[in-house]
């Protein structure tokens, strides 16, 4: 195996831990939330991260390789972080927990972007085309639930608010 197809592998292992760690934690954070739009936003969240985590245990599966053998450090270390700030303390607020479910989010959320970009440009550059294509989609999920999530900070706080 070439080293870009070790590499891709890898990564591919990693983004099933990361996924599979992200999905949880999503989930904790739709229940906790108070806000309508951000809980669909999350819903939909799941939804994408369970889909993205289908795809890529399909495509390492198709290169004969253990979906299970990596364990994403760096999804850990957001999750662990992201814990402590939104559920180790008392908000005054529904509103105030639900901005910080947000920020939250967004962290765990450009993990997974900058993921699945690297994972669609090896792809394409070990020649598997099919799990580049797969992969463009996940990539296009998530730039969409980062969009959606743009939205649910407009509703929050305020179409001024809202990241350009």
């Amino acid at each position: 195996m070439s080293d870009f197809n070790s590499i891709y592998i890898d990564q591919l292992q990693d983004m099933v831990s990361a996924d599979r760690q992200s999905l949880e934690f999503t989930k904790r954070l739709r229940d906790a939330a108070s806000h309508p739009r951000l809980v669909e936003a999350l819903t939909n969240g799941v939804c994408g991260i369970s889909d993205g985590l289908d795809i890529v245990t399909a495509t390492l599966h198709r290169h004969d390789a253990d979906p299970e053998a990596n364990r994403s450090p760096g999804m850990a270390g957001l999750v662990k972080e992201a814990e402590e700030r939104a559920f180790a303390r008392q908000f005054d607020t529904d509103e105030a927990r639900d901005a910080m479910i947000v920020a939250q989010y967004l962290r765990i959320t450009h993990y997974g972007l900058a993921a699945y970009e690297a994972l669609t440009a090896l792809a394409k550059g070990v020649g598997d085309a099919e799990g580049g294509d797969e992969l463009q989609t996940c990539l296009d999920n998530a730039r969409d639930g980062h969009a959606d999530m743009k939205d649910v900070i407009a509703a929050l706080l305020g179409e001024e608010a809202k990241p350009g």
